[in-house]
């Protein structure tokens, strides 16, 4: 009888520091969430019950007190991005099987139907012989940073008067093909446009930038799917051109130098476009 008290003693202690070390996670939590606007979830997983806090709801956009309690315990996966439902589920596991950090990054739905990045962190709560009753957790909505990020990427790669991938994206290119594909021969093709300084000078840069980003868009509308095209600078546009032949990479030469041959229509003036091409 003695023995059985003390275990049931030692139970009742045990389920105690699990509750206690839930409970001290989940105001750790709304502390952080407090502070940074991040929404709060708790997972049973014994239930397979979800719970979501009103400021994480109110993140996805359910204001009315009817919405919030229609999706208070939405699986955690519902609103997921299909694409990153994979992923999510790899890092879930992965925690609460081994214990590895919970921090994935992923697109959310909200109820306007538009996808929200957001940044999930958490933390299972694991009893001394290894069960775990309950995952706990923040969310907080990137989407501004990750936006600001993909801004950033893409300036770092592209032009920004006429949008092409710039210089570094053709060398990352143009190296990339030779270290996966050595034996398949591509073609560069340096093409510049004819009387460029005195559309500068006669209509000013404006008007310049303007004839840079028309022959821009009737380059990109020229070239096959696998061929790529860079603005170096100045009037200077690099092709790198996928051609077993010389025939062929001159067929796409010529191709190139008409697409951008004529006139460029500017408030009723016509500027003369043209331009020379080399290859290599």
């Amino acid at each position: 009888l003695t023995t059985v008290f003390m275990q049931r003693e030692a139970l009742t202690d045990t389920i105690r520091a699990r509750e206690r070390s839930a409970l001290d996670l989940a105001e750790r939590l709304e502390v952080v969430a407090n502070a940074s606007n991040s929404g709060i979830w708790t997972w049973n997983l014994d239930l397979n019950q979800m719970e979501w806090n009103d400021k994480l709801l109110e993140m996805l956009g359910f204001i009315t007190e009817e919405e919030k309690q229609y999706y208070r315990h939405m699986p955690f996966l519902e609103r997921v991005h299909p694409q990153d439902q994979r992923y999510t589920r790899n890092i879930i596991k992965e925690h609460l099987q081994h214990n590895k950090v919970f921090k994935p990054k992923f697109r959310m739905q909200a109820k306007s139907g538009d996808y929200l990045w957001v940044e999930a962190s958490g933390e299972a709560i694991r009893e001394p012989d290894g069960h775990i009753g309950r995952f706990v957790g923040a969310l907080s909505d990137i989407t501004e940073q990750h936006e600001s990020k993909k801004r950033i990427e893409f300036m770092a790669y592209h032009d920004s008067l006429t949008g092409l991938p710039n210089r570094m994206a053709l060398m990352e290119r143009v190296i990339k093909h030779i270290n996966q594909q050595p034996n398949e021969c591509f073609a560069i093709m340096l093409m510049d446009l004819n009387r460029f300084k005195q559309v500068n000078d006669s209509f000013g840069h404006e008007v310049g930038d303007e004839v840079l980003i028309y022959v821009a868009q009737r380059l990109s509308g020229a070239l096959r799917q696998h061929d790529h095209v860079s603005r170096f600078g100045g009037d200077e546009f690099v092709f790198k051109i996928v051609a077993s032949t010389n025939s062929e990479a001159l067929a796409i030469a010529e191709r190139m130098l008409y697409a951008v041959q004529g006139d460029f229509i500017y408030q009723g003036n016509k500027i003369p476009v043209g331009g020379c091409l080399g290859i290599s």
